[in-house]
């Protein structure tokens, strides 16, 4: 039951941030981003924990420097709203136009070249996407470069309802509703 509570919050929330006017949806998601970095939650410590190696090395402060808890506040903020920018365009990447997404894209051409001559004569690509991007808007830009990718998801492992929701609707909008099969 929790599952599906959750499952329908997730999908009446996706729906109406769709028709929620753009600027209206990221004041809203920076206000959650806000939110959640003030009440310093265990995922804000973990991320401020990992910002503290990352600002030893890189800042040049120490921890006992007041610049130091400066930098370190400002930059978890920052990518508290980095995230939420992130779920607020994987939500919306419906209503992007075409030029939007190709616009937005900052590629190397050879490979992309190189990748729409394997597409074109049948051959598999495979891409490799990091937890560093939008996975989803980089498969919609494949597709308006040039093929669809084929790709399947077995509804028997072990997701759950949330993560299978999100990647049927993620395959309805890189295919625009015309694809069959499984998730």
């Amino acid at each position: 039951m929790r599952e599906w509570l959750s499952s329908a919050a997730f999908s009446a929330g996706w729906g109406l941030v769709c028709r929620l006017p753009e600027s209206v949806a990221r004041a809203l998601f920076n206000f959650g981003a806000d939110i959640a970095w003030r009440r310093q939650g265990g995922g804000v410590q973990v991320l401020e924990g990992n910002l503290i190696r990352v600002l030893r090395t890189c800042s040049g402060f120490t921890e006992t420097d007041p610049e130091f808890g400066q930098e370190l506040r400002a930059l978890s903020r920052a990518v508290m709203r980095s995230y939420a920018r992130y779920y607020l365009e994987t939500f919306r990447l419906q209503t992007f136009p075409d030029e939007r997404v190709q616009a937005g894209m900052h590629v190397n051409q050879e490979n992309v070249d190189l990748t729409l001559e394997h597409l074109k004569n049948g051959r598999g690509v495979i891409y490799a996407l990091p937890h560093m991007g939008d996975f989803e808007q980089a498969g919609r830009w494949v597709i308006l470069a040039g093929k669809a990718p084929d790709f399947e998801v077995d509804d028997t492992c072990a997701l759950g309802v949330d993560a299978l929701d999100f990647l049927r609707r993620t395959r309805a909008v890189l295919t625009n509703g015309e694809s069959e099969g499984s998730a």
